[in-house]
């Protein structure tokens, strides 16, 4: 399925929400995570993800991310189907990141839970 189509939020918001183990690796956590994606199909596309006792993705802007991850689509699809780590983006200058970056070290536990609940979305997950 393509990045960012209708598809693929659904499958990612589904895994998020269907992962009984994602409540407890983020229980008593509260971080807002923003996606900015420039030359999309669909043109610019934002989404967040809301965790805290669970993930939930939304589409759309946050109010106050505490991070902020913008790269052109081409970079995010890649990233999301697994085939370019973000660490190899950012070294790159292809993935720019705002806000906190302590959170991501802080928060590393939680974040690579979401990261192992979402890998079969990202195994269905292409550019095309």
């Amino acid at each position: 399925m393509r990045y960012l189509s209708p598809a693929w939020f659904d499958a990612a918001s589904d895994a998020l929400a269907g992962d009984p183990g994602l409540a407890a690796a983020t229980a008593d956590l509260h971080l807002t995570l923003e996606q900015v994606v420039t030359r999309a199909p669909e043109g610019t596309v934002t989404w967040h993800l809301v965790i805290g006792d669970g993930v939930q993705l939304v589409q759309g802007s946050a109010s106050a991310p505490d991070l902020r991850f913008t790269t052109a689509y081409p970079t995010a699809a890649a990233i999301a189907a697994g085939e370019l780590p973000a660490p190899i983006a950012f070294i790159r200058g292809e993935l720019r990141v705002g806000g906190d970056l302590t959170l991501l070290t802080t928060h590393q536990r939680a974040l690579g839970a979401i990261h192992d609940v979402l890998s079969e979305v990202r195994k269905a997950t292409d550019d095309a």
